[in-house]
């Protein structure tokens, strides 16, 4: 009974070792699998739920289903301002800018790219690793210098107050 009891002990710590090591599989319309970093060790929980909020945020801004199925690439930085504070920008848009995207996973079926910049506030947030690490392209999305026009993203304002906590600031336009 002992070797059963610690058995299942092992196997249970085991699984939780390994929980963030786990890949989701997606499906492209080739039917072809692609392997993407999970989410859910990508991000932390705070900012997994920040990306989480855009998403509600972005489906509550568009009026029609059409232009729900068309998903946003949600793009995010960290911002940095002289008095040391640090922000969180999570935006959603239709574009990206290639010279800036570090890396992306995904999260409920969405596109996220992390947009580097040179802050490194926010960074214990991210676990860098585990991103999507990005060569020329990000998969159905465009450059933004592909665009014509006028686009103003949307998105939502956080200030970071530390790894376990965003305080919300603004939520709109940017």
């Amino acid at each position: 009974m002992k070797k059963v009891i610690t058995g299942f002990v092992i196997i249970c710590f085991a699984l939780v070792l390994f929980n963030c090591r786990n890949h989701n599989s997606n499906t492209t319309d080739n039917n072809v699998d692609i392997v993407t970093a999970d989410s859910s060790c990508a991000l932390n929980h705070v900012m997994h739920k920040a990306i989480k909020d855009c998403i509600d945020y972005y489906n509550l801004e568009i009026s029609t289903e059409a232009e729900k199925e068309e998903k946003p690439l949600l793009m995010f930085y960290f911002g940095e301002e002289k008095n040391g504070d640090c922000y969180l920008y999570v935006i959603a848009y239709s574009a990206y800018l290639k010279d800036f995207i570090k890396g992306y996973t995904y999260v409920d079926g969405y596109t996220v790219a992390l947009h580097a910049n040179d802050a490194i506030c926010g960074r214990d947030l991210l676990d860098l690793d585990r991103f999507i690490s990005y060569t020329d392209t990000v998969s159905g999305y465009r450059d933004q210098s592909y665009l014509e026009g006028f686009h103003e993203p949307f998105g939502i304002k956080y200030k970071v107050i530390n790894p376990d906590s965003l305080l919300f600031v603004y939520k709109g336009m940017f």
